[in-house]
């Protein structure tokens, strides 16, 4: 990022609430020996986001990816995890469904069809194929989800 847009984006969030909206977020919790430790997300956007989202205070929205991960969140007002939790940065606010839709939301919906359709990467004479299963998944798992991440 070149320091004029840099300065720009700055003046730009000096007076605004910055949040972030991904399926994965900037934390993953875990556990071993019994213990949780908070380890950092993985990919691009991590990487890319990560200092806006500390600069300004922000609040991360993602999914819960780890049993962990909703039993930490579970234990805060609003699931709203600082982090780090011993001198915090942001807040992520993790997103907890249950498995089962969270599998329809993301295994069914996003990746296989969503990700085709935005990236015009579909063979369209031969898919997709929207049957049953699919119409099912976007009632009780993409919808919900989405709307669990909106509230």
């Amino acid at each position: 990022m070149t320091k004029v847009l840099q300065e720009h984006l700055m003046k730009f969030l000096e007076d605004k609430n910055l949040i972030i909206v991904s399926n994965r977020g900037p934390v993953e919790f875990s556990r071993d020996n019994g213990k949780i430790f908070m380890k950092r997300g993985a990919g691009g956007l991590v990487s890319t986001i990560l200092p806006l989202v500390e600069r300004f205070e922000g609040v991360w929205v993602s999914s819960a990816m780890t049993l962990e991960d909703a039993e930490v969140a579970l234990g805060y007002p609003e699931n709203r995890v600082p982090v780090p939790l011993d001198d915090p940065k942001f807040n992520v606010s993790f997103v907890v469904v249950d498995r089962e839709v969270y599998e329809d939301y993301y295994s069914v919906i996003s990746n296989p069809l969503l990700w085709f359709l935005q990236h015009y990467m579909w063979n369209t004479p031969y898919g997709p194929d929207i049957d049953e299963r699919i119409y099912d998944a976007w009632d009780k798992g993409y919808v919900h989800v989405n709307r669990e991440f909106a509230s």
